[in-house]
């Protein structure tokens, strides 16, 4: 599943919601920001190498992985993770979010073709805040439970 929308449109908040919505509770959610991590931290946690003990698809397995900033995946990594992809279909649930046209990198070579129509096969367009402000209030109490509850 592919999340796109500007910078502050509720990415996290939505893929949190998917995952509560389509899996059993105490389900894992196994959130990974593709622009905050090294190409090495990439291959040791969705791939296992570089010594890693488990992989963060393992964690997820029963659950979700979320993959926040999918544009920025590294090349090297987008290839490999269509194989991650093909060899654990169906034990977990994959969400990634972008800021940015996919198709449109795609089609000019900066993003992965393969993987690009693997993640957006079910497509979710948030349209920006200021097209939706009746949601604020509702963002903000689960921005306010995520803050106080640390588990939540």
């Amino acid at each position: 599943m592919l999340v796109s929308g500007e910078t502050g449109s509720g990415h996290e908040i939505a893929a949190e919601l998917l995952h509560a919505a389509g899996t059993p509770a105490g389900s894992p959610f196994v959130s990974i920001d593709c622009r905050q991590s090294s190409l090495d931290s990439l291959r040791a946690g969705l791939l296992g190498q570089n010594g890693a003990g488990g992989t963060w698809v393992q964690q997820a397995k029963g659950g979700t992985l979320f993959l926040q900033h999918l544009q920025s995946l590294h090349k090297d990594v987008q290839v490999e993770m269509i194989s991650v992809l093909r060899s654990n279909a169906h034990t977990f649930r994959l969400v990634c979010t972008t800021e940015e046209d996919l198709e449109k990198l795609a089609e000019e070579g900066g993003f992965n073709e393969e993987l690009f129509y693997r993640v957006a096969a079910l497509p979710v367009h948030l349209p920006s805040l200021r097209e939706r402000g009746e949601d604020i209030p509702f963002l903000i109490k689960e921005a306010a439970a995520k803050i106080s509850n640390p588990q939540y």
